[in-house]
């Protein structure tokens, strides 16, 4: 059935939206359930254009649905449906859709081509199709000629003119991008290297490629906030001098419900005060002093908050790689800043390295900590079993590289034999009073220390399949290679499920809860309103009691003589 098109069909777009808000709680709008379901039914023939229109209509039935509701107020402000019709995932949809209807046209031209090219047939009065003999298209006996029900073919986006298949797997993907990267090799098996940094200037097929694998490994840290800690960080940021400052201080050490990350906050917010008041970041400090006065208050005291964690600060061996000498791995000690480790496990969990600026050792940090992200994943590939390289490519090691107030984040994966490395963040702390970019600053570690916890919530799930495994069966993992290769194939597919499944908590909020977070802005802002009617009329009613005259003043002159 073909589809009708959006432009053309304001009236049924209206019925269609309308039929979904009564149909559904207003709690549970959700755009991005609403706009799949349009685009099933309608065709999109111009981007910009469509969109709009989406963003018209839509507003229209809100009012419509706001005076059947009898609401007092609208349900949507235009900054709103600004922010919600033209965000980023309501436009992927469209330009998915897009896409798609232009690939259905190249078939059709493709199909009446080939047609085109058929000898013609005899044609007689009776078989005759009417209009066949019209220049550009074919007279096929028997039969009608196809008819486009598609609308005029239309300039492609470009921006992405390079595509992968999405029938190409990670391990596919990966294997040919790492064609000719540089090996290593652990306990006689050799691997290679994919450093993504070194495709940063890539460009027709082999960028699209990198871009794919790195939307499939999603290498970019994923910042993870709550909304009380949300709140308090945009009022941060917000902060022009040192009263507002002290202010906003004052707040959160009033604060009645300190959960231990907007503790964190506090103390974080503090130091950097008191830093920026003594102006001592301007000055050329050492390491140990970046370490007393900076890291140990805003990067390591927020990891201190997890009970089954524990930190360790200065010169300490790597457990990582004493673990790794006795698995048989040939590698030596090495002395780490910082290391994060569970109190249960002898693997270290992240391994940071500092510097007071930069400089060659630098350079021989990255390569130590690299060297640490491998090796604990072979670790943990040699628990869940050699053979699983789809739960494998789940698991991520992570390492960070303080250079003075620099803070750079490093994620490793291991995908079949190849370990692929890539920067997820790189953050700075301001040397001045520049409260916006210091609260990203600190949004970035607490999503930091969240995107370890859920990584390492990976790694246990997947242990604990394989114990339930081997209690179920009665069977020890190594004692018999078949053995080792059927609870493979039966047992990863569902583990695989439930790690993908897992997520943050509930109350953590996420760029995947964009429409929540956009309703939040526009509650704020409605509060923000609010706030400055009430101060206006203040500021008014001030203005008009001091133009009225004093009715007492002659009285107070009488009494004084």
């Amino acid at each position: 059935m073909a589809l009708r098109i959006f432009s053309e069909s304001r009236a049924s777009l209206k019925r269609d939206i309308a039929q979904y808000l009564k149909a559904t709680k207003r709690e549970r709008w959700e755009i991005m359930r609403l706009v799949p379901s349009l685009l099933e039914q309608y065709e999109i023939t111009d981007l910009t254009t469509d969109l709009q229109i989406l963003r018209e209509v839509y507003g229209e039935a809100l009012g419509e649905h706001a005076t059947r509701l009898n609401c007092s107020e609208p349900l949507a402000t235009e900054e709103y449906l600004d922010r919600l019709i033209m965000s980023v995932p309501v436009r992927k949809l469209f330009l998915r859709a897009w896409n798609e209807s232009l690939a259905d046209e190249r078939s059709l031209q493709q199909i009446a081509e080939s047609l085109a090219k058929r000898p013609r047939a005899n044609t007689t009065e009776e078989n005759h199709v009417p209009g066949a003999d019209r220049q550009g298209e074919p007279d096929v006996a028997g039969s009608k000629p196809p008819t486009a029900t598609k609308p005029p073919a239309r300039n492609r986006d470009t921006s992405r003119s390079e595509s992968v298949p999405e029938t190409l797997t990670t391990l596919e993907l990966v294997d040919h991008m790492a064609k000719n990267s540089p090996t290593l090799t652990f306990k006689d098996e050799s691997f290679k290297i994919l450093d993504l940094s070194s495709f940063k200037n890539a460009k027709g097929t082999l960028a699209a490629m990198t871009r794919e694998l790195r939307m499939r490994l999603k290498t970019r840290l994923e910042l993870a906030s709550t909304i009380q800690e949300r709140q308090w960080l945009l009022k941060f940021s917000k902060c022009k001098n040192q009263k507002d400052i002290d202010e906003l201080l004052k707040g959160l050490f009033a604060c009645e419900s300190c959960t231990p990350t907007i503790s964190y906050i506090r103390t974080a917010i503090n130091c950097l005060s008191v830093l920026w008041q003594s102006r001592t970041l301007e000055d050329s400090n050492n390491e140990g002093w970046f370490q007393s006065n900076l890291y140990s208050q805003i990067f390591d005291a927020v990891f201190m908050q997890q009970s089954h964690w524990m930190t360790k600060r200065s010169e300490t061996l790597s457990m990582t790689l004493r673990t790794a000498r006795l698995s048989g791995i040939d590698v030596a000690d090495r002395k780490i800043d910082f290391i994060l480790k569970s109190k249960d496990d002898d693997v270290d969990i992240m391994a940071v390295e500092d510097k007071p600026k930069p400089s060659k050792k630098v350079d021989q940090d990255l390569e130590k900590t690299s060297l640490i992200q491998q090796i604990t994943l072979l670790l943990w590939r040699d628990r869940i079993g050699a053979k699983r390289v789809d739960l494998m490519a789940e698991l991520e090691a992570i390492t960070c590289q303080w250079t003075g107030p620099v803070l750079e984040i490093f994620g490793t994966r291991l995908v079949g034999s190849t370990f692929i490395y890539y920067r997820r963040a790189r953050i700075q702390v301001p040397t001045h009073r520049r409260c916006a970019q210091a609260a990203l600053v600190l949004l970035t570690i607490i999503s930091l220390k969240r995107s370890l916890l859920l990584n390492y919530g990976k790694l246990g799930l997947m242990m604990k399949a394989r114990d339930v495994q081997q209690i179920t069966t009665l069977t020890l993992l190594g004692s018999d290679p078949d053995y080792d290769v059927a609870y493979f194939e039966a047992d990863e597919k569902g583990c695989l499920r439930d790690v993908r499944r897992l997520r943050f908590e509930s109350s953590i909020l996420t760029n995947q809860d964009w429409e929540q977070i956009t309703r939040l802005i526009n509650a704020e802002e409605k509060k923000e309103q609010v706030a400055q009617n009430i101060s206006n009329r203040q500021e008014e009613q001030e203005e008009q009691d001091e133009e009225e005259p004093d009715d007492y003043a002659e009285l107070e002159g009488v009494d004084e003589l």
